[in-house]
């Protein structure tokens, strides 16, 4: 890549992957992560603020990794809840996952502190009514205090733009299925 006198890689490398999100509030949580102060290449739990996300917080999820891989959920904004039906914090993220993509998703949470680097996941959520939600999530690890499990920070976003109504019907199944998996960049690399 030729850069111009003007523009230098970390610039360049942001404006490439702005372009990765299908939902706004997707782009709006990258540039609000990208902007947290960060220790290495990765912002301290304590530099987190649901205000500073403004009205996309309601959409905002953070997952606790257990010794098995399988996530706690200890965030779970409004929006989600509405969603699903039902809130979920303090329960494990991978009770709701289909099974058919629990390996892959775990690999791919593991790979955010490995490198670390940040996520956006196009998928789909199953409900009891039948009917499947098109669901774009953005993830970046966060550093977690001292003796702490790893945490990852993200926002949730349905990709319709008028919900359809779901009387009584429950999430049956998150992440149903993965369509797309994008890793970002941080300064660390992606995996291969």
């Amino acid at each position: 890549v030729k850069l111009d006198g003007n523009q230098n890689l970390i610039s360049y490398v942001r404006g490439k992957q702005l372009n990765v999100f299908n939902h706004p509030a997707t782009g709006k949580y990258i540039n609000y992560w990208q902007g947290l102060p960060k220790i290495g290449l990765v912002p301290e739990k304590s530099e987190l603020s649901l205000s500073g996300l403004g009205y996309i917080a309601s959409g905002a999820v953070m997952l606790e990794s257990n010794r098995d891989s399988t996530y706690r959920i200890r965030l779970f904004g409004t929006a989600n809840v509405r969603r699903w039906g039902f809130e979920a914090t303090n329960t494990v993220l991978f009770d709701y996952v289909a099974p058919q993509n629990q390996l892959q998703l775990a690999g791919i949470f593991e790979a955010l502190h490995a490198m670390p680097c940040g996520v956006v996941l196009v998928g789909q959520e199953l409900y009891t009514s039948g009917q499947i939600l098109d669901i774009e999530t953005a993830l970046f690890p966060v550093r977690a205090p001292e003796g702490q499990s790893p945490v990852l920070f993200g926002l949730m976003s349905s990709l319709v733009t008028r919900q359809p109504s779901m009387p009584d019907a429950v999430l049956a199944s998150a992440f149903y299925k993965i369509n797309s998996v994008t890793y970002l960049n941080v300064g660390g690399g992606i995996p291969a």
